[in-house]
């Protein structure tokens, strides 16, 4: 199945995600979260470009993550799967497929349980 159709179910599926945004400082709190409560590692967070024109990256060998300024959920979520799924399965190509979709449910699902520590804010 092409990496576009997990893209497209992906947005469908979380979409009300996609519209809650958090500022630099906050993403950076909950990429660590996320990493330690799942258990895999994220060595550095940069941030470069705008929502919307930019997009962000998740280098799997170096366990680095490039988010855009102010990265929706949903963004921090898909990236930190990627390096979430490249550590507990070993891949070693960066691949949309249903291992990662289920992985950035399963994030969704625990920010959503913590209320999103109460940092994010809606966008329209």
């Amino acid at each position: 199945m092409p990496k576009i159709k997990y893209y497209a179910i992906e947005k469908q599926i979380y979409a009300k995600y996609n519209k809650l945004v958090v500022s630099n400082t906050d993403a950076k709190k909950i990429c660590r979260k996320l990493a330690r409560h799942f258990k895999f590692q994220i060595k550095a967070i940069k941030f470069k470009g705008k929502r919307g024109i930019n997009y962000s990256y998740a280098y799997t060998e170096s366990r680095r993550l490039r988010l855009v300024n102010e990265p929706s959920i949903l963004t921090i979520a898909h990236e930190s799967a990627h390096l979430f799924c490249s550590q507990k399965w070993y891949e070693k190509r960066k691949s949309h497929h249903k291992r990662l979709l289920k992985a950035v449910g399963k994030f969704l699902k625990y920010m959503e349980s913590k209320n999103f520590w109460n940092i994010a804010k809606v966008i329209l």
